[in-house]
C-alpha cells in the first residue's frame, strides 16, 4: 500500500462538510472522489451498465462499417486478450479503511522513532555517545520494542510493514536485517 499521497486523500475524503464548510460526521461514500485519490472504490451500477451499453452500441456500430467477414471477431478476441492481460497486471490500489490504517501507522512508527531511536547524525546530550554510522540494530528487535510500546498485534499489522517503515532511518541495510546507524 502507497502512503505518500494516499494518506492526505483519504484523510481529505473521510471529511465530509456540510453547505457551510464546517465538517460533519459521517463519512463521504462519493466513488468519484476516492477513485480521483488513488482508492480502490466500484462505480455504481446505473454508471456501469451505461458505459457497457455505449462501448457495446460502438462495437455494432463498427462492426455494421466494417462489415461482418469475420476479421472484426478476430480483432475483438486479441483486443479481449490485451484487457485481460492489463487487468491482471494492473497494481491493486488500497481501499479508503486501509489507507487510514496505513497513515495511522505511520504516525505511530514515526512517534516511535522519535522517542526510542537515535539516529546517525542526530545531536545527543554529553551523557550520551553518538550514534556511529557502523552501529546497527536487528530488525526484530525493533519490532518487538515497537508492538511492545505501541500495542499492535502481528493479527493487525504484518512485520514487513513495520521493518519497512523502520529502515527509512537507517542509513542502510545488512542482509541479515540488521538497520545500520541506528541505536
Amino acid at each position: 500500500i502507497g502512503t505518500g499521497a494516499n494518506l492526505a486523500y483519504a484523510i481529505e475524503i473521510d471529511k465530509e462538510k456540510d453547505e457551510n464548510g464546517n465538517e460533519k460526521d459521517g463519512k463521504s461514500t462519493d466513488w468519484l472522489e476516492e477513485r480521483e485519490a488513488g482508492l480502490k472504490s466500484k462505480a455504481p451500477l446505473p454508471i456501469q451498465i451505461t458505459v457497457f451499453a455505449i462501448y457495446l452500441l460502438f462495437g455494432i456500430f463498427v462492426q455494421t462499417i466494417l462489415g461482418s467477414d469475420g476479421n472484426s471477431a478476430l480483432t475483438a478476441g486479441v483486443f479481449a486478450i490485451i484487457a485481460c492481460v492489463y487487468e491482471i497486471g494492473r497494481p491493486v490500489l488500497p481501499t479508503k479503511e486501509e489507507a487510514l490504517f496505513d497513515a495511522k501507522l505511520d504516525q505511530a512508527v514515526a512517534s516511535f522513532a522519535d522517542e526510542r531511536i537515535l539516529k546517525y547524525g542526530d545531536d545527543v546530550s554529553d551523557s550520551i555517545s553518538p550514534v556511529r554510522q557502523d552501529e546497527a540494530v536487528n530488525e526484530r528487535e525493533l519490532v518487538v520494542a515497537f508492538r511492545r510500546m505501541k500495542g499492535y498485534t502481528s493479527a493487525e499489522v504484518a512485520d514487513t510493514q513495520i521493518e519497512m517503515r523502520m529502515r527509512s532511518y537507517g542509513t542502510g541495510r545488512s542482509a541479515a536485517g540488521f538497520i545500520k546507524g541506528i541505536r
